[in-house]
């Protein structure tokens, strides 16, 4: 109790005298850090079999972690800010292709599974998840969504619409996904795109005063208690939605203690990868990784289908392999997905005294990606948006290959398109250019 409100104090401290405000990326970054690791650290230990207590190193590391924030209270100021320039109409072909790969990828996702049936047929979710990854061909068509929405948000920006005309058409092109993802309960997926739009907002009308006021408190409260039942009740009602048959869901639901729905378990089982790794750590079944599982981004990049071109193996993220560990210590046939808790991993990585640079790191990276967020009418610009909740919120609760990784492909799948919308728009010119020479002869 005594270090949430260590944690606690050093957070009204950072947002009361500090620069930095909660509803920026890095504000949102603390919060989470408070959500993850404080709430996540300080939770009931009875959610996990094996988690029984919280090691008082790891009571001091959060402690550690914590106190540099007194010092990070400045704002970096962003002014002048140049890039290489692309049109509207490169905006829009980024846009319009990248949905469309997206669309074909979803579908053949849904057709790979079994249609809605594998709802009933298998309601978990992460073991759906893993059995599409196993089977090969895992095209990541999520991430071509994500390019394609930021793509859609800077589109109608450039085009001065009004704010309302910016989000409306942009979730317009995504509503078959959206619809998807909370029939399947897929929250991460819904949280990015909000994010990504929220992120926009904040940086692209930041002269606007951003007040939070009554109603958007009670918004916030809804939304946070809707994602809330969401991931407690989200098996049964994949099941729901398969067999069209909700009496189990409403008997779940009914049956189930009002904090059982509203409070998500979520924290604390990210948080429980922390005291699971510190065991691993302390009884000779893991090391330290010295560095190792961030830079493991870059090969993580490739997808499996190639390493097996090569006749090679595709190393595990640190997060599968604790999941892999977990499975085989209590006897699950499947891998458990936990996720990683972020701090978890600059402390695997480099131990106890590395926690102190867990803010001013992930502080920098940031800042560089604001950065990047903020360079008008640029293929950074889309990739930096859509990429802007990984590092602000999901670096809690994932493991940095991943995150790096994501990044690589952002920044792949954008140069990529843009290359095509370069000569597609060499063909038009051509196109053009033969036909009034046509017409000349003629005349």
């Amino acid at each position: 109790m005594t270090l949430l409100f260590y944690c606690l104090f050093i957070t009204i401290l950072f947002f009361g005298f500090g620069k930095i405000k909660f509803y920026e990326p890095k504000g949102i970054f603390v919060l989470g850090s408070v959500f993850y690791i404080v709430f996540g650290m300080s939770g009931t230990l009875d959610v996990i079999r094996g988690d029984i207590n919280i090691p008082n190193e790891l009571k001091i590391a959060i402690a550690i972690a914590f106190t540099p924030l007194i010092f990070l209270i400045n704002k970096r100021k962003y002014t002048n800010i140049k890039g290489l320039r692309i049109s509207n109409f490169s905006i829009k072909t980024i846009r319009n292709l990248s949905l469309i790969i997206g669309f074909i990828g979803f579908l053949f996702m849904i057709q790979k599974i079994g249609g809605l049936s594998v709802f009933e047929n298998n309601p978990n979710r992460v073991l759906r998840n893993q059995l599409i990854t196993e089977s090969g061909g895992n095209f990541p068509y999520i991430l071509f969504f994500f390019i394609g929405f930021a793509s859609s948000l800077m589109l109608e920006f450039y085009r001065n619409s009004t704010v309302r005309r910016i989000f409306f058409k942009s979730f317009i092109f995504i509503s078959p996904l959206l619809l998807y993802n909370l029939l399947e309960g897929e929250r991460s997926n819904i949280i990015k795109f909000l994010f990504i739009a929220y992120f926009f907002y904040i940086i692209k009308f930041e002269k606007k005063q951003f007040k939070l006021g009554v109603f958007k408190s009670i918004l916030l409260v809804i939304g946070f208690s809707i994602f809330s039942i969401m991931g407690n009740v989200r098996s049964h009602l994949n099941l729901a939605v398969a067999s069209g048959d909700a009496s189990v869901l409403v008997n779940v639901i009914q049956n189930k203690d009002i904090t059982q729905l509203l409070i998500p378990n979520e924290p604390k089982a990210v948080a429980f990868t922390w005291r699971y790794t510190y065991k691993l750590l302390n009884n000779g079944f893991l090391d330290y990784q010295y560095g190792y599982t961030y830079f493991q981004g870059i090969p993580y990049f490739f997808p499996t289908s190639v390493y097996k071109i090569f006749n090679l193996k595709k190393n595990k993220t640190i997060s599968d392999q604790i999941g892999d560990i977990y499975a085989k210590e209590y006897g699950y046939k499947k891998k458990v997905g936990f996720g990683y808790l972020g701090i978890s991993e600059l402390y695997l990585n480099f131990g106890l005294i590395s926690c102190i640079f867990f803010f001013p790191i992930f502080f920098s990276m940031i800042s560089f990606i604001e950065y990047q967020a903020r360079i008008s009418k640029s293929i950074s610009e889309i990739v930096a948006i859509a990429f802007l909740p990984y590092i602000a919120f999901f670096a809690h609760r994932v493991s940095f290959a991943s995150v790096l990784a994501t990044y690589i492909w952002f920044f792949f799948i954008a140069i990529s398109l843009y290359i095509i919308t370069i000569i597609i728009k060499q063909i038009l010119i051509s196109t053009n250019k033969s036909i009034k020479n046509s017409k000349n002869i003629i005349l």
